[in-house]
Parts: C-alpha cells; sequence; structure tokens
C-alpha cells in the first residue's frame, strides 16, 4: 500500500519512486539566469550539504511532499534528499498551508526593514523619544537611509510634534495634585459650577518664541517679508486677568506688571471680581448655595497676609489649591 501511494504521488512530479532527484538543492549564491532544472548526470547525493543555507526548486519540494504523502518519515527524508531534517519540515508545513511547492511571486521591491527592524526602531523612540532623526538612524543595527527611517516611524503612527508645556511638578507637588482629586472625586458638575477660576497671564510682545517657517529660495532669505522682526525697545509684557464660572465669564481686566495689593484691591477685586461675585450668587444654577468658591493658584502674591485678610472682610471663601 505504501508503495503505490508513493507511485500515484510521485506519477504527479515525474519522478522515481525511492530515489530523490538529482541535484537537490542550488545555493542561494547562484545566479538567477541559470537554470532552475536539476543536473540528473552529475549528482553525488551522499555529497554532505554546503555551508550556505540551500534552495530548493520545485522539483525537489515535490518529491519531498510525495515522500511524505507516502509515510516516509523526516529523517529518512532528510538523509535521501541530503537536505537538513528543518528545510524538510518547512517545506512540508508550507505545502500544508497554500496547497502547493510553487513559490508565490512577488510584486515590487521587498521592504528594506524587516519585523525585527521595525521592533527596533519602535523600542529606539519609545526609550528615546526626543531623539532626531539622524541620531536614530545612528542607533539602529540595520543602516539605511534617514529617510526611509522617518517614513517608518509614521508608519508605526508617531509624529514629530511639539512637546506642549506645563509647569515644573516635584514629588511633593504630585502628591498634592492626588490628594485633591481624591478629596474632590464624588463632586459632581453643580459642585463644580459654584466656582470661579481666576488665574492671570503674560502676553511678551514683538518676539517669538516659536519658530517661524517660511517657503523661500536661498537667495530670499534677507527679504523683509522672511524676516521674524524683534523690536529694538526689548521686552515688552502684556498682563491681563480674568475669570469663568461655568459657562460665564467675567470682564478682562488689564494689569500693570507690577502690582501692589491696593493697586490690585482697587484695579481688579473691586471692580472686576466683587461684581461677578455677587452676580453669580443671583445665577439659578447657584440657587441654595451661599457661598461662591474662588480658585486662584498659589503664586506668592496671592497667598499673602494682607491678600487673604482682605478676603476674608469680604467673605470670599477659596478653594484649597496643590500648588504647581
Amino acid at each position: 500500500m505504501c508503495c503505490a501511494r508513493a507511485k500515484q504521488c510521485l506519477a504527479l512530479i515525474s519522478y522515481p519512486v525511492m530515489s530523490a532527484p538529482a541535484t537537490p538543492y542550488k545555493c542561494m549564491k547562484a545566479s538567477p539566469r541559470r537554470s532552475m532544472c536539476p543536473d540528473l548526470d552529475n549528482t553525488n547525493l551522499n555529497s554532505s550539504p554546503p555551508d550556505i543555507m540551500p534552495y530548493l526548486n520545485v522539483e525537489m519540494r515535490g518529491w519531498i511532499v510525495g515522500m511524505c504523502q507516502a509515510g516516509l518519515p523526516f529523517r529518512a527524508i532528510s538523509d535521501l534528499a541530503g537536505v537538513p531534517l528543518t528545510m524538510v519540515y518547512d517545506k512540508i508545513k508550507k505545502y500544508e498551508c497554500f496547497g502547493t511547492v510553487q513559490t508565490e511571486k512577488k510584486t515590487g521591491r521587498p521592504p528594506i526593514m524587516n519585523a525585527q527592524d521595525r521592533r527596533e526602531l519602535n523600542h529606539i523612540i519609545t526609550r528615546g523619544c526626543r531623539l532626531t532623526v539622524a541620531q536614530v538612524t545612528d542607533l539602529l543595527t540595520h543602516q539605511v537611509f534617514t529617510w526611509t527611517i522617518q517614513h517608518e516611524i509614521h508608519e508605526l503612527g508617531k509624529q514629530s510634534r511639539i512637546a506642549p508645556k506645563k509647569p515644573y511638578l516635584r514629588p511633593q507637588d504630585f502628591q498634592q495634585c492626588l490628594a485633591f482629586a481624591q478629596a474632590h472625586r464624588h463632586w459632581k458638575i453643580n459642585d463644580w459650577d459654584q466656582v470661579i477660576w481666576t488665574d492671570e497671564s503674560a502676553f511678551e510682545l514683538g518676539k517669538k518664541v516659536d519658530w517661524v517657517r517660511v517657503w523661500r529660495t536661498p537667495e530670499e532669505k534677507w527679504k523683509l517679508e522672511n524676516l521674524a522682526v524683534n523690536h529694538r525697545s526689548g521686552r515688552q509684557m502684556l498682563m491681563v486677568w480674568g475669570a469663568f464660572c461655568a459657562a460665564m465669564q467675567a470682564p478682562l481686566v488689564f494689569l500693570n506688571s507690577r502690582m501692589t495689593l491696593a493697586e490690585m484691591v482697587q484695579q481688579v477685586y473691586q471692580p472686576g471680581l466683587l461684581p461677578f461675585i455677587a452676580w453669580m450668587e443671583q445665577a439659578p444654577w447657584i440657587h441654595g448655595c451661599q457661598h461662591i468658591l474662588l480658585m486662584e493658584d498659589n503664586a506668592p502674591n496671592h497667598t499673602a497676609r494682607g491678600r487673604t485678610n482682605w478676603q476674608n472682610q469680604h467673605n470670599i471663601q477659596k478653594l484649597d489649591w496643590p500648588a504647581h
């Protein structure tokens, strides 16, 4: 039964039953223009395989599959064909998966970076997110062009973006922020609608802290429209104070760069903060609340004793806000 089944399988590939085809493999360094047909005259199956991993032609792969279907063990097929055992196992598994011993034609140029190179690239940019493309290229084991690295990084879903700015937080600041979040985790929207959020902002005039990009030729470098102009007078600052509560906003107040407590009360608190608090206490969604909470950051001028005393005199309650 075994020999009969082997004859049926081998009849499809036109080879003798128990003999392997001549020239069982070819070196991968062979010229692609050479014929893939085996040389039946000059073959020695008992010779040891070459040092380079062999490339099996279609006839040899079909013979290996036929011997396996005939019931011949993998080791016997490997010894008879003179190829490594792992290659026999690989060809049979590929036949079971795809149902053919033919090699699929590959369209286009193969990618220069394989899966291992992409994993290495992802590891490098994850650990060094501030590296430039040139630095990432130098760290890779597989040296390729920088534009290829940039394309592969984009394929990983990562883009070069400007890092958002935030205040520096010390370890104790993280603990205070966490404690604040845990203490107010049960607050609802109505509770937060009773908080007036205030802050000051400073805007620098005549100086661009970010990069300005223009499209130009080398000869147009010094044209006026291609320049980022700075004022000769030096640094010019514009400071404003603002507040909001729920969906309502207080009037914007312009400040001087340096203000005393009396100036702050006269220019900000009396004309801006107190009327806004009185108006918010009459809002329909604040009904039932005795006091509006005021939120200010822990800047030194906000925690000064004189300002705290003035707020206590006007019965203004503050929300304990962690320092940052």
